[in-house]
């Protein structure tokens, strides 16, 4: 899965990723910038997955790719949030590796 192969390249140096993290969490003008670029960078990747396919999507591929998307991006997102608010101890890859487990099991219809 690309998140948990992202997450391995950040694991590989820990501390560069902590400081990395809490540059950007104290700042307001980069956590801004992030937040205005998203969608664009979401677009992007959507696009960049669906031209990989072999027939032209329709609109339900689209649009489940780009759910998928940004549920991934969500749980590494709020997996580094943890993982820095816990200054980096843990396994960040078992986290997100826990973390996607976490949301296929919220998403299972409960009996």
């Amino acid at each position: 899965m690309v998140i948990l192969g992202f997450s391995q390249n950040l694991w590989a140096d820990k501390q560069a990723t902590r400081r990395r993290m809490r540059i950007a969490a104290a700042s307001h003008d980069l956590q801004q910038l992030e937040a205005e670029s998203y969608d664009s960078r979401l677009d992007g990747l959507v696009d960049a997955l669906l031209a990989r396919g072999d027939t032209p999507a329709d609109d339900d591929a689209a649009l489940q790719t780009r759910l998928v998307l940004g549920a991934a991006i969500v749980v590494m997102r709020s997996v580094c949030d943890r993982w820095l608010a816990a200054d980096g101890d843990g396994d960040l890859v078992e986290m997100v590796d826990h973390a996607f487990d976490l949301l296929v099991s919220g998403l299972r219809p409960r009996a």
